[in-house]
């Protein structure tokens, strides 16, 4: 009877040492991941907690690296429960079962309890909000690729050397050009990043928080950066350019010394086909036509354009040149005019427009 009262005497004694030697943290139980059983005292306890979670931590956005203090989202630590839920674990069959495991010198038996924290997560997304818009990068418009002039080169006289200054300019010269998206634009997920705020805080690695982020949807071609290349790639050019686009969707123009007057030359044979073709039922009604109109557009013929001309001037090439002309007006074409047909060497008296009144 007495060796078994010796031995409950033994672990009496044991018990009551070890629970002294464990307070206020046991082995085993960790502390968001962390081992704090080594502290002597509560207070150490949440020293070393308030060290292990700092004061600050490293924000990644878009090749920035920010510093977020704690105080900024009212971070704070609930230190008092923590030391609550770890003081379970210095009673009852649990504490035993540690005891045991290490006088027995068996690994420990592992409890984890969590680091309870505050967060004002609505200062913490007016953070986030201030971040995303002074770092943000907006999506950049399309951008055209270099000319390929070994591509250029080729076109010259067949002995590889490079074209002359009028092939350089001529569309023919060129094969399509290449457009590139340019890069997207950048901002916070504040949402998403919000959700690993705490673990960028409180994790077992390093403090560092890499924010959630959303690309911006590429900007469309515009009209407008179309003929700023246009107009860089015709400064070189030896003469002179001019040009009026429209995109018939949107109704949007640009147009780069577009009130200069030119020789319009064969690009002004579309305008005669239109003429044409509002004066006529259709082309049953002129069989000729037809024939006429193929030439003129298909093959640039000035003949088959003149016959047209003469067909809406009831035989007169001039007066089928100022029906074309008061068609362009109707389009409201002010600068668009013929005084005759191509080639003709009849005397006519100029028509005056503000594009040929224009100082250049």
């Amino acid at each position: 009877m007495l060796a078994p009262l010796v031995v409950c005497l033994a672990l009496v004694r044991l018990y009551s040492w070890y629970k002294m030697d464990a307070a206020p943290i046991p082995p085993g139980v960790l502390i968001g991941y962390e081992d704090y059983s080594d502290a002597a005292s509560e207070a150490e306890v949440v020293d070393l907690i308030r060290a292990r979670v700092g004061d600050r931590i490293l924000v990644l956005f878009n090749g920035e690296r920010l510093i977020l203090e704690a105080e900024e989202i009212g971070l704070q630590i609930d230190t008092q429960r923590i030391l609550q839920e770890t003081a379970q674990y210095l009673e009852g069959d649990v504490f035993v079962r540690l005891v045991l495991r290490q006088v027995l010198g068996l690994p420990p038996e592992i409890h984890h309890v969590p680091v309870y924290y505050a967060i004002d997560f609505e200062r913490a997304r007016v953070w986030l909000h201030a971040i995303n818009e002074r770092y943000r990068t907006k999506s950049q418009p399309y951008r055209l690729l270099p000319v390929d002039r070994d591509w250029l080169a080729g076109q010259g006289d067949g002995d590889g050397s490079s074209p002359s200054v009028d092939l350089a300019f001529m569309p023919y010269a060129y094969p399509d050009w290449t457009w590139k998206e340019g890069p997207r634009g950048m901002q916070v997920d504040v949402e998403t990043s919000l959700t690993t705020l705490a673990e960028a805080f409180l994790g077992p690695g390093d403090r560092v928080w890499t924010l959630a982020t959303v690309e911006d949807p590429p900007l469309a071609p515009e009209l407008g950066s179309l003929a700023e290349v246009l107009d860089n790639f015709t400064a070189s050019f030896h003469g002179f350019a001019s040009f009026w686009m429209q995109d018939l969707t949107t109704g949007e123009v640009v147009e780069v010394d577009s009130q200069v007057a030119f020789s319009g030359m064969s690009t002004l044979k579309l305008l005669v086909v239109m003429a044409v073709m509002e004066a006529i039922d259709g082309i049953a009604s002129a069989p000729d036509l037809g024939q006429w109109i193929d030439l003129g557009l298909v093959d640039s013929n000035n003949s088959a354009a003149n016959l047209l001309m003469q067909y809406l001037g009831d035989g007169s090439v001039v007066a089928g040149a100022a029906v074309v002309t008061d068609f362009a007006r109707s389009l409201g074409l002010e600068n668009s005019f013929f005084l005759t047909g191509y080639d003709d060497p009849a005397r006519v008296v100029p028509l005056v427009t503000p594009a040929n009144q224009s100082v250049w």
